[in-house]
């Protein structure tokens, strides 16, 4: 079926992909109906063959927003199995329409579905998405900085900038096997251009404010903000190789890496009147394995400055001579091998840490793990590393007696499986 976006009185229809610009024409499909009267919608999504976050995002927002005006909505999910879950999981369906579907718990998965934040939960979301990332993939220490000081950045920029009446929305994405990891923030503020313009009057349109918003030092109120978020998001993102784009109003910029030449080539255009949005969505992806020096992107010229990035703050320990990961504080519980899997994945990125220093698992506090979370956690740590690097760099502290003998069993069984094979 061809990528469409109808309307049948109340009823939103979108048939085909669901791409940004397919986004855009059914956010301007759903404002036409508002206009005409309507007041309770229906997304209609059943004819919907697939769908980006970079579509959706745009449309929760707008959602959310004509919500807070009282508008009410409801959903028909795709009737596509695969795209349906996808609905649930990422929590689509439930920011649509929340008196239909339950919001979604995420915390065993490789991804944070789409998330609403504010001023008051901004700080731990951000948190929760490095904690996703650090035990999803290998990801190189700087990428994970840069990724960090982006998302926070980003997401701050629609706080102190947007002036949306619901907030932000986020959402992040790992992909494992290709080592990246991408992220959309979105909002219903009041655009690019109308920020810029307080700082700006002469701007003329989206496409030129959206161009000195990415400038390094360019913001509409340097009392209140660097004007470094976009700038230095764009820079870190060139230089691991990935992704980056800004939609704003008419204007849509499109950053992205030739793998031929290693370079990187960008766009910026001006959208029909039809793909008019209000706010601002911005995405990114990077390459979690590239080099990057995140001094370098952010400008910094001192031979001596370190990013102080969540692994400095929740994983060193004071005196900066070891990393310690609190097993009651991992969210994700001890009863599963995908959360196994998660904890294993977290201890091997912070034992990438250079230098290298010695990684304290402390156990207080966990009266009980399950045998396969024992296995997938350190049993196949302990083979991956092998005994001698185990010995020297991971430390159990605190571990109660019935937890040391699963642990120990573990890693008996792993090692003489190991053997056999």
């Amino acid at each position: 079926m061809p990528d469409q976006i109808l309307r049948d009185g109340n009823r939103i229809l979108i048939h085909g992909r669901l791409t940004e610009r397919a986004a855009l024409r059914a956010i301007a499909t759903l404002n036409d109906a508002i206009t005409r009267g309507y007041t309770e919608l229906t997304l209609e999504f059943s004819a919907c063959s697939r769908a980006w976050p970079e579509g959706m995002v745009p449309i929760i927002c707008q959602v959310q927003a004509l919500r807070e005006e009282g508008n009410e909505f409801l959903l028909e999910l795709p009737r596509d199995e695969t795209l349906r879950r996808l609905f649930l999981n990422t929590n689509w369906a439930h920011l649509v329409a929340p008196q239909q579907f339950e919001a979604y718990d995420f915390r065993t998965r490789q991804h944070l579905p789409a998330t609403r934040y504010d001023a008051t939960s901004q700080k731990a979301i951000v948190d929760r998405i490095v904690e996703i990332v650090v035990g999803s993939m290998e990801i190189e220490r700087p990428v994970l900085a840069g990724l960090e000081w982006s998302v926070n950045e980003i997401t701050d920029n629609v706080l102190v900038h947007a002036e949306s009446p619901a907030g932000g929305l986020v959402q992040v994405m790992t992909q494992r096997d290709a080592r990246r990891v991408s992220f959309v923030v979105g909002d219903a503020g009041i655009g690019v251009l109308a920020s810029m313009r307080e700082g700006y009057p002469a701007l003329r349109d989206d496409v030129e404010a959206i161009g000195e918003a990415v400038k390094a030092g360019v913001t509409r109120d340097p009392k209140i903000g660097q004007g470094n978020g976009l700038a230095g998001t764009l820079r870190i993102v060139s230089m691991s190789q990935g992704s980056f784009s800004v939609l704003s109003g008419r204007g849509l910029l499109d950053v992205y890496p030739d793998r031929a030449t290693g370079s990187h080539g960008d766009h910026i255009s001006t959208l029909p009147a039809q793909e008019y949005y209000t706010g601002t969505v911005v995405s990114a992806e990077f390459d979690s394995s590239a080099p990057l020096r995140l001094e370098d992107a952010l400008g910094f010229q001192s031979p001596d400055w370190e990013p102080f990035d969540y692994i400095d703050a929740r994983h060193t320990a004071l005196d900066g001579r070891a990393l310690i990961v609190t097993l009651r504080d991992e969210t994700a519980g001890f009863g599963s091998r995908i959360a196994g899997a998660q904890l294993r994945m977290k201890c091997l990125n912070l034992l990438r840490d250079d230098p290298p220093m010695p990684l304290v698992l402390d156990w207080e506090g966990v009266p009980l793990i399950s045998s396969s979370f024992a296995d997938e956690a350190v049993g196949k740590l302990f083979v991956e590393l092998g005994p001698i690097v185990f010995g020297e760099r991971v430390h159990c502290v605190n571990v109660e007696p019935l937890v040391r003998l699963l642990i120990d069993k573990a890693i008996i069984q792993r090692v003489a499986q190991h053997a056999a094979e």
